[in-house]
């Protein structure tokens, strides 16, 4: 995309916290417009923001993204990357729906332009890492449920191994019947400490005891 149809500007700059200053993202990114000769978009086309990078609802960075869907703008110009993306998701989510709207992104810092062919294979590379990112997501959420299945934990963490097939509410009741740990596990052929780590598990308080 030429310089020439990139001509109608905003500039996107953004703190974590009330205290800290915008002023040098603001002069940054006014001086970039004035050097190449953009026009600003709307009067005053710096959006600024005091917010968290965490917030799912920027309402200066909606703003941007409604004038690119609105066609009133055709360059975006911020300081970092992650000044604008709080997170990879959200900046190749952004940066695509920008794209698909004909806007292309400067960010200062990182000396990128979206716009020039560099840019477009940094993008692509991007994208290819998100993808990475996400697939390593759905992995390990799967080998969770499987070490749920396993374990019997929601987490699926091994908070003890896999529980053994003997009768617990008849352990329990023999328990507080009076029968100790040691002859339930000799009549059911099991540890006496799997016995204890049964009760444990079903709230049941455990006498004192030897193995």
């Amino acid at each position: 995309m030429s310089e020439e149809i990139q001509s109608r500007v905003a500039g996107y700059a953004r703190v974590s916290t009330k205290e800290q200053d915008l002023s040098s993202q603001v002069e940054r990114i006014q001086k970039h417009i004035t050097e190449r000769g953009l026009i600003p978009a709307v009067e005053g086309a710096i959006f600024q923001e005091k917010l968290s990078g965490t917030y799912n609802h920027r309402p200066e960075r909606a703003r941007i993204l409604k004038l690119a869907e609105q066609g009133k703008i055709d360059l975006v110009i911020c300081t970092k990357l992650d000044r604008w993306g709080r997170s990879l998701k959200d900046l190749i989510e952004t940066l695509n729906f920008l794209e698909s709207h004909n806007v292309s992104m400067v960010f200062l810092d990182q000396n990128i332009d979206l716009s020039s062919p560099m840019g477009k294979m940094l993008f692509q590379i991007l994208g290819a890492v998100a993808e990475f990112e996400r697939d390593l997501i759905i992995e390990r959420t799967q080998e969770g449920r499987v070490r749920a299945m396993l374990h019997g934990t929601r987490s699926g963490k091994p908070m003890h191994g896999p529980l053994k097939d003997i009768p617990e509410k008849a352990i329990i009741q023999r328990y507080r019947n009076g029968e100790s740990i040691k002859s339930l596990a000799s009549e059911y052929k099991v540890s006496p400490n799997t016995i204890k780590k049964r009760l444990i598990l079903r709230n049941i308080a455990v006498r004192t005891w030897k193995a």
